[in-house]
């Protein structure tokens, strides 16, 4: 794979009326159309100049000026955020089977072994899908950000290295007791039903016991899951327990929830930026949640989640790519000039004055930009360029 990238297709190269004599795949490396499909649709022709790419040899696009900071590359080669993409993918299987078949617990531990190496490979691109893929089943997608924020805090340490993958599987399974009405609540304005209240408050019961069922013997998955729910001032429920009743794996996935619920959008409501969601879990902090884990997630997470969108003091428009030592100062690509102009992305380091961060811009608001997939895309050239 180290010899070949990607292409975007000719127009020379796709005739209607004809077969396709290569794979054609997206800017990501998802297969778009499969060797030998025949071109039978004007819109099919349109969209594989659109979004169409095939593998060539590296030589071919060195030859040709297209290979720029390894872009193509890294995109065929499999990026992070698409192999996360793929696990979301997985676990929606899982949990659509498991309404006849029960929980396939031998799956979940495969997606915990895939998002344990994804985010110690690419802790930024992993914390970076947490903002830019929620495309689906929230349901589905919230529990995927959960697990890779839950991951990401508990950091490397060989010694939490099984706690880590028991609280990630946690994170994957804590809310089946209430699917598929977590993704009708999603989209819910109206007040819950005394059904859905009841559904809701007894799910962390519900969940566990599916586990147990399953044959999930492991006693931090299940507490985790049974007390995700529970607060340090005894407000949570099931079982209204308080302090240091509540176990600290449970208090992890309790504050990743909180994190990741609050900075998803709802139909009644937008979503926080990180930073304000960081805001949310200091207040709460001591009371509700574990103070100890608020200052941890400031230091590890930092205010800017990698993929969030910034204007800089310049003015220019940046997307972060890294987080930094310092919790207000990551490290961004710009992509939009000063002047309002689209540019070739280029780092900017957040802790000089000229570019440092002043606003957090809604994404819908930077003209030319709607995919932000797609830019991250752009802009992982440039930071990879720089490791």
């Amino acid at each position: 794979m180290g010899q070949y990238a990607l292409r975007a297709l000719q127009a020379k190269e796709v005739t209607l009326g004809r077969s396709i004599p290569w794979d054609v795949v997206d800017r990501w490396g998802q297969l778009l159309l499969a060797k030998g499909a025949h071109i039978d649709k004007e819109d099919l022709v349109s969209h594989l100049l659109e979004h169409g790419y095939r593998q060539v040899p590296k030589s071919e696009l060195a030859r040709m000026g297209e290979l720029e900071m390894g872009q193509h590359e890294r995109r065929y080669r499999g990026l992070p955020m698409q192999a996360v993409r793929r696990v979301a993918t997985r676990l929606g299987k899982v949990y659509a089977s498991a309404q006849k078949l029960g929980l396939d617990v031998d799956e979940i531990r495969d997606l915990v072994h895939q998002l344990v190496d994804l985010t110690r490979n690419d802790p930024d691109e992993a914390l970076a899908s947490v903002v830019l893929c929620n495309q689906g089943s929230y349901a589905i997608w919230h529990a995927v950000h959960v697990a890779i924020v839950g991951l990401v805090l508990a950091g490397d340490s060989p010694a939490m290295e099984e706690a880590r993958k028991s609280v990630a599987a946690a994170t994957l399974t804590m809310n089946y007791g209430m699917y598929p009405l977590q993704d009708e609540l999603q989209n819910q304005e109206a007040p819950l039903t005394d059904e859905q209240r009841e559904t809701v408050r007894s799910h962390p019961a519900a969940s566990a016991e599916a586990l147990r069922e399953a044959g999930v013997t492991d006693p931090i998955w299940l507490e985790a899951v049974a007390m995700h729910h529970e607060r340090l001032d005894g407000s949570g429920y099931p079982r209204g327990l308080s302090g240091r009743e509540i176990p600290f794996h449970a208090r992890l996935l309790s504050a990743c929830d909180v994190y990741c619920a609050a900075i998803s959008s709802r139909s009644y409501r937008r979503a926080l930026t990180p930073g304000q969601a960081m805001r949310e879990i200091f207040v709460n902090s001591g009371k509700l949640l574990d103070e100890a884990l608020a200052q941890r997630f400031v230091k590890v997470l930092g205010i800017y989640l990698p993929g969030t969108v910034v204007r800089l003091a310049n003015n220019e428009v940046a997307m972060v790519v890294a987080r930094s030592e310092q919790a207000n100062a990551p490290m961004v690509a710009s992509f939009v000039s000063r002047w309002g102009e689209g540019r070739a992305p280029a780092l900017r380091a957040t802790v000089e004055e000229e570019f440092a961060i002043t606003e957090i811009v809604d994404p819908d608001d930077v003209r030319g930009y709607s995919n932000l997939l797609h830019l991250w895309g752009d802009v992982c050239g440039v930071r990879e360029s720089k490791r």
